[in-house]
């Protein structure tokens, strides 16, 4: 599917989401504004009532007090005889005329009363009758400010009777700038809010009037006014004091068109939420199959156009009715130039066209092999390759069939790449068959499967048989103590009764059929063996030789060693044949702790002597490597108690560190002994020209070894002997003969350790020895020294000079 018509897709798929989007923003706008529109307008009106009723009773009270102000000067002449004054009638019609007026009196400068004149419909109050002195602090109040100020004043609300909040106002009235009294009138708030309040007002709100401190005086209604519903108050002036007029409105409810209305147009809402949710999901399901669709046409068109196989339809008749591009290539044609053609085919040989008419008629009547057909194809321009082709019907979905898939490949190059490797194949057996060495390959012999030969050469055969060595398969069971690979073993073929020597060596392998698998090289090396032996020998003797010059050379101190164990014997057996004769002679009898005392000392000298010889005579003699476990701080003692008798008599000293604790290794101890004696007596021999006297001598345990050291304070190794410090016959002394360092070397590498040196910081030269101690390599070393004393194996040829 192309990109556009991806994106066309995407969008009339978000159609329908924009347009349920676009339709709640608009009906969630509309109704936030219709509420806000309502709620300003009820909020307006609110302002308009409250302000309207308020205007209107300070225009009333304001007309009432101009109208006092205008008749105060006739209505406070000389009353009647009823005590009312003369101008009633005027004051009646103020009192028709406004309905919140209580009652209209005058008070003379002393707070009396004069005259009252009530409304007609309420009698006198109680609280101003005519001749009482005012004295309540409303009133007076109001008096006093009036005729201070000389305007009218309004006194703070009071409880009247019938506990009714009044509030009075007083006009002053001067005659001759001489104060008279003021007028006073007595205003009913109750009624004052209930003319000026509208039927419509009470209807939609609930008015109040409350004093400054906000307390309620006379209220519309008693019912509870929510704190969050719509109000609005105003200060009332007149009469002032903090008076104020508020306005609370009720809860609405809508009319029943609203609601039906309201309620329409959210169930049209819903209706068309819902046929957008319905279009949007069929839109949606409808692109999804579409785009999976798509997918899988270009899945299969990919693949089909990928794959390397050739792939051909005909139908019934043999009409081409489909080609991949694979097989455009192969033939060289173009798609168009192939469908709908009928046999002969134009990638047929013209030469071949009756074998291929007889391909075609087997294969529509379904006679053709299953295995495939090979043939040769002739391509667009002129060349020709071999391919194998395989046919199976091709159904409908009915089961029907319509025709025949035909799937073509190219063998041209896996022919080719089978004949090479058939000449690599002759190749290598030709090469394998004409080696001296026997070669043969072994199956996994681990756990408890058989071995058997997979593969052996006309060599390994020849010696053989057909049947696996048994020297073979004792080598491979040692050698899997061990990790290192390919180590070469010499055995004697003893089956053969003759004198005949082969060095084997094993690795495993990978075979064909991925399995694991030994690879086995056995080599004739009888001359090799039987030449090295003749080396081993003379360097055995060579090895006598040296360690028998070295005994030449320590010959003075031994006999001075020796001397002194002798001597003593003798003092102490001569000291106690004095002691016995002078006992006999006195007739005593001499103690018998004083004898076994002489006797034991003598016999410790003896010891000491004896121990001596035998250490020596162990050091001399010949004899073959003996390896077992042996600790390595009695090595060293012994190899201290040669170099000593050296250490004495060139007054050398020999310090000795032991850092434990020191585990055993398989060595073989007069070996390694004589090693360490030869260092020691280098090191002291160079320090000889020096002042040092000291040679340090440490053994300890590191990373899986045991480490001797030797330190000296001579004057080392030019760096040119270095390199040929442990060459055969070479050496920095005029009488050595140069095996010294070699045979040390050997021995330590026929004990799988190491021998180096270093130069020493602050001059000198400093020796290590380094044997191992892993647990693996002491069995695997332990089981190839079994098969060496069974006769059938010895070791390695590269070790055969170091014993």
């Amino acid at each position: 599917m192309s990109t556009s018509k991806q994106r066309a897709l995407n969008w009339y798929a978000t159609l329908p989401a924009m347009g349920m989007l676009a339709f709640v923003g608009v009906m969630a706008a509309f109704f936030l504004y219709l509420h806000r529109t309502e709620a300003e307008q009820q909020t307006q009106t609110l302002y308009r009532d409250v302000e309207w009723a308020q205007q209107s009773l300070s225009l009333r009270w304001r007309s009432n007090q101009d109208s006092v102000v205008a008749n105060k000067t006739a209505w406070t002449e000389p009353i009647n005889a009823r005590g009312q004054p003369t101008q009633l009638p005027q004051l009646k019609e103020l009192l028709v005329a406004n309905a919140d007026i209580g009652y209209i009196y005058f008070m003379d400068p002393t707070r009396t009363i004069r005259w009252l004149t009530p409304r007609a419909s309420m009698a006198s109050p109680a609280s101003r009758p005519i001749g009482r002195i005012i004295e309540d602090s409303a009133a007076y109040g109001a008096f006093a400010d009036a005729r201070e100020s000389g305007r009218a004043t309004y006194s703070p609300p009071f409880i009247g009777d019938q506990n009714e909040p009044i509030v009075e106002m007083h006009v002053p009235v001067f005659s001759e700038r001489n104060f008279v009294g003021t007028i006073a009138l007595g205003y009913s708030l109750t009624r004052a809010l209930q003319a000026t309040a509208s039927p419509q007002m009470l209807e939609r709100y609930k008015l109040d009037i409350a004093d400054s401190g906000g307390n309620v005086l006379v209220s519309t209604s008693s019912r509870t006014i929510h704190d969050a519903n719509l109000s609005y108050e105003l200060l009332l002036n007149p009469p002032g004091h903090g008076i104020r007029l508020r306005a609370f409105a009720f809860e609405t409810r809508p009319l029943l068109l609203d609601r039906v209305l309201v309620a329409s147009v959210f169930g049209l809402s819903g209706v068309v939420l819902c046929g957008l949710g319905v279009l949007w999901y069929f839109a949606r399901q409808r692109i999804k199959a579409e785009q999976k669709l798509a997918d899988e046409t270009n899945f299969r068109r990919a693949m089909e156009d990928s794959i390397s196989t050739g792939m051909r339809v005909i139908d019934k008749v043999g009409r081409i009715t489909y080609v991949n591009p694979a097989f455009c290539r192969m033939v060289g044609f173009d798609e168009k130039e192939l469908i709908g053609i009928f046999p002969p085919y134009p990638y047929w040989p013209p030469e071949q066209h009756d074998i291929h008419l007889e391909n075609i008629q087997n294969l529509l009547k379904g006679t053709l092999s299953p295995a495939g057909l090979r043939t040769e194809i002739c391509r667009k321009d002129g060349g020709r390759f071999f391919a194998r082709m395989y046919v199976s019907p091709l159904k409908n979905k009915q089961g029907e069939q319509s025709g025949w898939m035909t799937s073509m490949t190219d063998i041209t190059e896996p022919e080719r790449i089978r004949e090479l490797l058939r000449a690599a194949h002759e190749q290598f057996t030709t090469v394998m068959e004409q080696l001296d060495a026997a070669v043969c390959v072994i199956s996994n012999h681990k756990g408890n499967q058989t071995p058997r030969l997979l593969f052996t050469n006309f060599r390994y055969r020849n010696l053989f048989g057909d049947q696996i060595q048994p020297t073979v398969m004792e080598l491979l069971e040692a050698q899997q103590y061990g990790p290192e690979l390919d180590i070469p073993f010499e055995f004697n073929n003893t089956a053969e009764k003759s004198n005949q020597w082969f060095e084997l060596r094993w690795r495993p392998i990978r075979w064909v059929d991925q399995t694991d698998a030994d690879l086995i090289l056995v080599s004739d090396i009888t001359l090799r063996h039987n030449s090295q032996t003749q080396l081993r020998e003379q360097q055995e003797r060579v090895e006598r030789t040296s360690r028998l010059i070295s005994m030449g050379e320590m010959a003075s101190s031994l006999a001075h060693e020796l001397n002194q164990p002798l001597t003593a014997i003798a003092n102490y057996t001569m000291g106690g044949a004095a002691r016995l004769k002078a006992a006999i002679e006195r007739q005593e009898q001499l103690p018998t702790q004083e004898l076994a005392a002489m006797l034991e000392k003598t016999a410790f000298q003896a010891e000491r002597a004896g121990k001596v010889v035998r250490r020596i005579r162990e050091f001399v003699k010949r004899s073959e490597p003996d390896r077992r476990l042996c600790s390595p701080q009695t090595i060293l003692d012994d190899a201290l108690g040669l170099a000593e008798i050296d250490a004495a008599r060139m007054q050398m000293q020999i310090q000795v560190q032991i850092n434990e604790p020191i585990p055993t290794i398989l060595a073989d101890p007069i070996l390694i002994e004589q090693v360490l004696l030869n260092i020691i007596k280098n090191g002291m021999e160079s320090m000889l020209s020096g002042t040092h006297r000291v040679l340090e001598v440490s053994v300890a345990y590191k990373s899986g070894s045991v480490e001797f050291t030797v330190k000296d304070r001579g004057e080392g190794v030019s760096p040119e002997h270095k390199e040929k410090l442990f060459d055969p016959f070479f050496t920095t002394k005029a009488e050595g003969m140069g095996m010294g360092l070699n045979i040390c070397r050997s021995i330590i590498e026929f004990h799988q350790g190491r021998l180096t040196l270093r130069d020493r910081i602050g001059g000198g030269t400093l020796f290590t020895i380094s044997l191992p101690t892993d647990a693996i390599k002491t069995s695997a070393a332990t089981a190839i020294l079994d098969l060496a004393n069974s006769g059938a194996l010895i070791q390695p040829p590269s070790t055969h000079n170091l014993q």
